[in-house]
């Protein structure tokens, strides 16, 4: 389950150009400072506005927050634990934080960046380790916690988590009928902390099965589900790999939730949509999470043409905290070409 969403206390804007990178400007004259229109030079365009003064800012940024970046890798990369300390959460805090306002060609520019694209998967298996590990400390913390229910609420990203899990169902609302609604749910990759899942059980009323292929995790999401008060009716907790699921198991079920982290290799994850088209029964939907601009120094992204097998539907690029994007996509009738 993703567990690197943005903290409200760390996310905000993109970082402002440093002042020396500003000092080094050719001085302008204030119309042209203040980016007014000026009259354009003979051959431009009509009626487009041309800039006689190209600013250094972006490329500027561009290379800063890269750096930033490949810098905060190697802090990361040089500790000898990942388990929540105010070192490491200052650390990964700043990522996040990194990686929630950046434009659509400011983020372009800055995951081609040499530095940025040679640590890109190393960087993503640091987050996925300390996400599991920031599980795992928060499942410990709760389940002794006499208010089990007010102590998951004080988890730093559950605010995240809600509106995330908001997003989906309005998501599967948008593209289903009413006779459509999920009546029994799979989700793979659910963690230590499956707060998705709480939530679509306990404030949707949706069946909800969960998937893991860490043991430890599998079981400290079903003692976190008692602990919380919720029953076998609502929801289940198995240890398996998705891919030796029998196809009589998958045919069970109407919507398959794909983690973030469930396969972080592009292989794995293509494996495991590879699986579900074969043997989910049409009009299955699959509910995969995905991530856009910087945030996929975090997570994967996921294009809709990779769920081969499965119509897509639906693309959410959430522009608030939620970190993750979705992808919602059903498996087609017998017969029924895929468009794409």
């Amino acid at each position: 389950m993703l567990r690197l969403h943005a903290n409200r206390a760390y996310a905000g804007a993109p970082l402002a150009p440093s002042p020396s990178s500003l000092d080094t400007e050719p001085t302008r004259a204030p119309w042209k400072t203040t980016g007014l229109s000026q009259r354009p030079p003979l051959g431009a365009p009509p009626g487009r506005r041309v800039d006689l003064w190209p600013s250094p800012v972006h490329d500027s940024s561009v290379q800063r927050i890269a750096r930033r970046i490949c810098s905060l890798f190697s802090e990361l990369e040089a500790l000898r634990s990942l388990e929540p300390s105010p070192q490491v959460n200052a650390l990964f805090g700043e990522l996040v934080a990194l990686t929630a306002g950046s434009s659509r060609g400011e983020s372009s520019s800055i995951l081609a960046q040499p530095g940025v694209r040679a640590i890109l998967p190393r960087l993503r298996a640091l987050c996925a380790s300390g996400e599991g590990l920031l599980e795992h400390h928060w499942f410990e913390k709760i389940v002794k916690d006499a208010e089990p229910t007010e102590a998951l609420k004080a988890f730093p990203y559950y605010d995240n988590y809600e509106d995330l899990t908001r997003m989906e169902v309005s998501a599967i609302q948008a593209v289903s009928k009413e006779e459509e609604r999920p009546k029994r749910i799979l989700f793979i990759g659910s963690g230590s902390l499956p707060l998705t899942s709480i939530f679509l059980a306990r404030d949707y009323g949706f069946r909800v099965d969960n998937l893991d292929i860490d043991a430890r995790a599998a079981n400290e999401g079903a003692a976190l589900a008692q602990k919380l008060g919720l029953t076998d009716a609502q929801i289940q907790f198995a240890h398996s790999d998705a891919l030796s699921l029998s196809p009589e198991i998958l045919a069970s079920y109407d919507t398959f939730y794909v983690a973030a982290l469930a396969g972080i290799d592009p292989r794995e994850k293509a494996r495991i949509f590879n699986h579900l088209a074969e043997h989910a029964r049409p009009g299955a939907r699959v509910i995969a999470r995905s991530a856009f601009r910087l945030r996929t120094l975090l997570y994967p992204e996921i294009q809709p043409e990779q769920l081969e097998g499965f119509a897509p539907q639906l693309l959410v690029h959430p522009l608030n905290d939620v970190v993750n994007s979705v992808v919602v996509a059903q498996k087609p009738d017998a017969g029924t070409a895929v468009s794409r």
